[in-house]
């Protein structure tokens, strides 16, 4: 995700106070997960540049920081004097062929221009009357860090609506327009990594106790050539101890639309939850983590899904993974009760004492398939 972040004030007009708000929006750029990401921030660019900086950058998001009136923008020229900008000289200005995804206007009243400019790009944003330098500021962090976190870009309108509304005493609100065809809910502008799993077939039915489960990867960077995923939890090493074939699974394969499996003839045979991890590398050398639990993992498999719920017979079956491994959380506190115990006897006796303990009883286990 690209953000081309333009900052246009006449020599003649009130600051904007942007200083504080770029230092923001710059750490989270720096610390955001998943997909590369950019953030350019252009302080007063005159009004002749600006069709040429586009051609340049070709972001996906184009943030527009300037006064506004109901018709148009206030930006600067090359001498510091106010032009107006309008929308229809917005839309010619930006790359045939390329225009931004989204155009976000931190500007008063702007609401019109956004509705204009969607003749061009799919989407904009614009407030409903004047506008506040804190709410502008507020609105515009908390936006761009619910877009990092992988949110839809309606998810993150509606945290700019409300700040807006919260920090302007309900004066003044902001509005997203969106082309014919295109569903703000829907636009992800930056994938986040996140660990995914589903019953085998996604059938939830228990076997025994036992369910089947494959593992994956959502918000993989497009690149992603190797995932690995492994637990830590010992109920999983076989008397063997091939850690590497007990606890850890292994996908290489291309990820189509930023989803990633594992081979379903690598299902697990579960009967509780546990901790997952995963690794992934990508082929220009960079690596990203993630962490869940498997309940977790089913839950973000559906939540973030097309249907954005978990079915019943899913959830009922989440319960039961979740009520088991209470089970098992009960058994291995027991067990490191007996070991305390164990030690305070001393080796000799503990042997013996464990040896009679275990005659004729056996632990839960868990085993891949």
């Amino acid at each position: 995700m690209k953000v081309l972040f333009v900052a246009s004030n006449p020599s003649d007009g009130v600051t904007l106070n942007l200083e504080r708000e770029v230092t923001e929006l710059q750490r989270r750029f720096a610390e955001a997960p998943g997909d590369p990401v950019s953030f350019t921030f252009l302080p007063g660019l005159p009004a002749e540049d600006l069709p040429a900086e586009l051609a340049k950058h070709r972001p996906d998001i184009l943030h527009i920081s300037a006064h506004g009136s109901a018709e148009q923008l206030s930006l600067s020229n090359e001498v510091g004097k106010k032009v107006a900008l309008s929308a229809d000289a917005l839309i010619a200005f930006l790359p045939p062929g390329a225009p931004p995804r989204l155009i976000y206007l931190n500007a008063c009243d702007s609401k019109t221009i956004a509705q204009q400019l969607t003749r061009s790009v799919g989407m904009a944003i614009g407030t409903t009357a004047p506008i506040t330098n804190r709410a502008a500021r507020g609105g515009a962090v908390a936006f761009y860090e619910r877009l990092l976190s992988g949110s839809s870009v309606g998810e993150a309108f509606r945290v700019v609506k409300y700040m807006v509304e919260t920090l302007q005493d309900q004066q003044s609100s902001s509005e997203i327009h969106a082309r014919a065809g295109v569903n703000p809910d829907n636009e992800v502008l930056h994938r986040v990594p996140r660990l995914i799993a589903d019953f085998l077939e996604g059938d939830p039915s228990s076997k025994r106790g036992e369910f089947s489960i494959s593992f994956g990867m959502m918000g993989c960077p497009a690149n992603t050539m190797q995932v690995i995923f492994f637990t830590d939890d010992e109920r999983f090493v076989d008397e063997k101890a091939n850690l590497e074939g007990d606890l850890c699974i292994v996908a290489r394969r291309t990820p189509v639309r930023g989803v990633m499996w594992a081979d379903q003839s690598k299902a697990w045979s579960v009967v509780g939850d546990f901790r997952i991890f995963a690794v992934g590398a990508t082929t220009d050398g960079r690596t990203f983590s993630v962490a869940s639990t498997l309940c977790e993992a089913i839950e973000t498999r559906y939540i973030w899904g097309p249907d954005k719920c978990v079915p019943p017979d899913v959830a009922a079956a989440i319960v039961e993974l979740r009520n088991e491994d209470r089970g098992q959380l009960d058994y291995l506190a027991g067990r490191q009760i007996r070991l305390r115990r164990e030690a305070e006897r001393g080796p000799v006796v503990a042997s013996e004492q464990r040896k009679l303990e275990d005659d004729g009883s056996s632990s839960p286990d868990t085993r891949s398939a």
